[in-house]
Order: C-alpha cells, then sequence, then structure tokens
C-alpha cells in the first residue's frame, strides 16, 4: 500500500461522519472463534436473536492468534444470523498477532531487548506487532476493507494498545516501562512515546480506511481506567481515540478494577463501576472539547477479582441476572443504550439476562 499522506488523511479523518446506529440500538453478544462450529452455542445465540432483546452478534474476524475469517467461511459463520435480522459486528484483534507473524509481518514484531532477532512473547507465548511500522497499520486497513465487503457493518478493535504488564515482561520490549525510580521528566518521554506510536498507528488506520470508506463506523476496546482519563501504560489514550471519531467500547469489567474503587470489592457494585466509568470519560472528553459516543463492553462472565478483592471469590453474572443488569441500569441511566457483551457459555443459555423482545 501506497505511503498516506498524513496531513491530508487526518483532515479526511475527522471530517468524515461515520454510520449512525442511533435509530437502533445495538445489544450484542460475543461470537468468537474458540466457539465457531458449537451447534449448542449457535442455537443459543439464535433462540436470543428470536426472543430477546439481544439484536446484534459481534464475531471474530480477526481473532486473538491473528487469524483472518474471510470470505465463503465467514459469509457460512454469519448466515443464521442474518437469516435472524442480526446486525454483525465484527471484531479485528490488531496488535496481537501470532499468524501474520509467521510470514512478512515477521519484520514488523515487537521484538526482545536482551536476546536481539527474538520475537518477543508474553507469558501465554503470544506476539506482538510494532504500532510504529506503517506496514503494520497498512496490513490492519486491508483487514478492515475485507470485513467491510464481507458484510460486516461495524469494526470493533481490540489489543490495540502496546502489551500490558500483567501480559509479559514488557520491560524486554522496544517499549518498556518507566524504571523505577525514573525522574518525572523521564517517566514522561517514556509515556510520550507510547503515545506517539500508538498515534502513528491509529492516524494511519483510521485514514487509510475512510479513503475507501468514508462513513465506515470504527470501535475500539479500551481498558476500563484509560475510559477514566488515566494512562494505563499501554498507549491508550481517551481523548486519542474519540478525537479520531471511533466509537468507544471501555472494557469496565468490576472485576478488573482496583480494591477499594468505589467499594472494598469492585465486582460487589456493577452499577456504580460502569456509571462512575463513563460520568468520567464524558466528562474527561468534554474537558478536551470532544464529544464521544460509547458502546461499552458488559461483563457477562462469572469471575474473581483480578487483584484478590474480597478474597479471590468468583462474582456471579452470567448465572445472577439482576447482577448482571445493574450494568446496563447504569449505562441507561446516562443515555448509553448499545452495548456488548463478553460472555461465558453460560450467558448464552441465561434468557434472565436479557429482556423479552420488544420491551
Amino acid at each position: 500500500m501506497k505511503t498516506l499522506c498524513m496531513l491530508w488523511s487526518i483532515f479526511f479523518v475527522l471530517s468524515a461522519t461515520p454510520r449512525a446506529h442511533a435509530q437502533t440500538p445495538l445489544r450484542g453478544m460475543y461470537y468468537g472463534s474458540n466457539m465457531f462450529g458449537s451447534a449448542r452455542i449457535i442455537g443459543a445465540l439464535e433462540e436470543l436473536l428470536r426472543i430477546t432483546e439481544i439484536n446484534t452478534v459481534i464475531i471474530d474476524k480477526k481473532d486473538d492468534h491473528g487469524t483472518e475469517i474471510t470470505g465463503e467461511r465467514f459469509s457460512k459463520l454469519v448466515r443464521p444470523f442474518k437469516d435472524r435480522g442480526a446486525h454483525i459486528v465484527c471484531r479485528v484483534v490488531t496488535l496481537k498477532d501470532n499468524t501474520w507473524l509467521r510470514g512478512k509481518g515477521s519484520a514488523f514484531a515487537l521484538y526482545s531487548r536482551s536476546r536481539p532477532g527474538t520475537v518477543w512473547r508474553d507469558y501465554k507465548g503470544n506476539s506482538y506487532l510494532d504500532p510504529a511500522s506503517e506496514e503494520v497499520a497498512a496490513h490492519h486497513v486491508e483487514v478492515t476493507l475485507r470485513a467491510f465487503a464481507d458484510g460486516c457493518e461495524m469494526i470493533n478493535y481490540d489489543y490495540i494498545r502496546l502489551p500490558s504488564a500483567r501480559d509479559g515482561n514488557v520491560s524486554d520490549t522496544k517499549y518498556p516501562l518507566p524504571s523505577k525510580g525514573s525522574s518525572k521528566e523521564a517517566r514522561a518521554a517514556n509515556m510520550a512515546e507510547k503515545r506517539r506510536v500508538m498515534q502513528l498507528f491509529t492516524k494511519r488506520l483510521v485514514a487509510g480506511v475512510r479513503e475507501v470508506e468514508p462513513t465506515a463506523s470504527l470501535a475500539v476496546s479500551i481498558f476500563g481506567y484509560a475510559c477514566y482519563g488515566r494512562e494505563p501504560y499501554v498507549g491508550q489514550y481517551l481523548e486519542d481515540f474519540a478525537g479520531l471519531g471511533f466509537i468507544i467500547s471501555c472494557m469496565a469489567y468490576p472485576s478488573h478494577y482496583s480494591c477499594g474503587d468505589g467499594a472494598p470489592n469492585p465486582n460487589t457494585i456493577p452499577y456504580e463501576i460502569y456509571h462512575k466509568t463513563h460520568r468520567k470519560a464524558r466528562a474527561y472528553l468534554a474537558e478536551h472539547g470532544i464529544t464521544g459516543m460509547f458502546m461499552p463492553w458488559l461483563q457477562g462472565f462469572d469471575y474473581h477479582n483480578i487483584n484478590r478483592c474480597g478474597g479471590g471469590k468468583r462474582t456471579r453474572y452470567a448465572t445472577d441476572p439482576p447482577h448482571f443488569r445493574k450494568q446496563i441500569q447504569a449505562c441507561a441511566d446516562l443515555g448509553i443504550d448499545s452495548w456488548f457483551v463478553w460472555p461465558s457459555r453460560a450467558a448464552f443459555h441465561e434468557k434472565g439476562l436479557f429482556l423479552p423482545k420488544g420491551k
């Protein structure tokens, strides 16, 4: 792909108007590649589409391994849901990638600092792409355009970030964490470099897509604390995404918030966490003169708090409809009526999580 003219592209991005879904709130369930082919899951999702408020399927287009699903295979995967009238939102995992890196993408990986020439891998063995590489953005422009050609109505980009300290030893990457005891200036420079490379990636990505699809609906999944307006050391700045016209999908899962954030165990207060996260996000963007659009991810899986709040006890969401729906109520009270559910398998069968169709 030819080199993008950045000044023109940025103007083009900011002047483009995404396709609107305001008339029909999108209420979706995620259908990941780890579930593909499961007759039980497909049947349960079809039933949810038939009888409940669920009207959208978020499906992996480029999954967590970097595998792209396209053409006739993708058409077959979405056909049962399209036959039910579902909206199709496509999830594209960006900077975490194992598949493309096995081929020509290997030149654009994040490499180990301590072992030159060796691709850096996280604790699970996953590799990541370098967002500073123009070829990485160009590759994802092509993935996105194929997704729209295959019938995706919206793209939701995930792992649109650098690896975190929870992922692996990021000090061994090109973009390490600030060193302990570093000066305020050194820390600021470290953070600025992460922001710079992520801005390069996102501007190139959006500009390239909008050259061909000027009204494309593009969303990003970002950490809950990034939605607070904080920077969680992965290059995610809320205003950078919203300023480019991305729809913001805050992953405000209470199981991932710090102990003492509103309660000793934030898992016990889903209403407060979702309300606070999106209230703070709006206020933060307003300070930057930006009006953001939000389609949050809801926690549809039973899980303990990752910081061990509450002694590591698992909190029920998929199997406790009243607790789960407090997230939806918080969003509704802020006028946010579109949302996506990251489910466990149990959530597909617990119809009480969702309202009957038409209510």
